[in-house]
């Protein structure tokens, strides 16, 4: 006789998504976690900045491949996507200087040296 399987629905929800990232063309977001990564001798949450002709759905694909990456650090239990936004300009492709900043940025806040 075969054993019957045993079904558990989880109380938390696995993914969640949300209008903001719907509609645009290209998007830039960056991935965080609930803990601090060690980068160059400074913390940050931050694991990710990317960027996306396909919407929301290269977030997903993101999170689930960062996502095993992440998991694998000690104390990781959440990922957290957040799209960067800004007014579009005529001529200007505004979601590469977004992404280049974002990177500017972060790389200015976890860099080593001493101002």
């Amino acid at each position: 006789m075969a054993r019957k399987a045993r079904i558990s629905l989880g109380s938390q929800p696995v993914m969640t998504a949300c209008r903001r990232g719907l509609g645009k063309e290209r998007i830039v977001y960056l991935l965080a976690v609930d803990r601090l990564l060690l980068y160059k001798g400074k913390r940050s949450c931050i694991a990710y900045i990317g960027t996306s002709k396909r919407g929301l759905s290269r977030i997903a694909t993101s999170v689930a491949h960062q996502g095993e990456k992440a998991f694998r650090l000690h104390g990781v239990k959440n990922i957290y996507a957040f799209v960067l936004t800004s007014r579009g300009r005529q001529g200007t492709k505004l979601w590469k200087k977004l992404e280049r900043a974002a990177l500017l940025t972060f790389k200015r806040e976890t860099s080593s040296a001493i101002s």
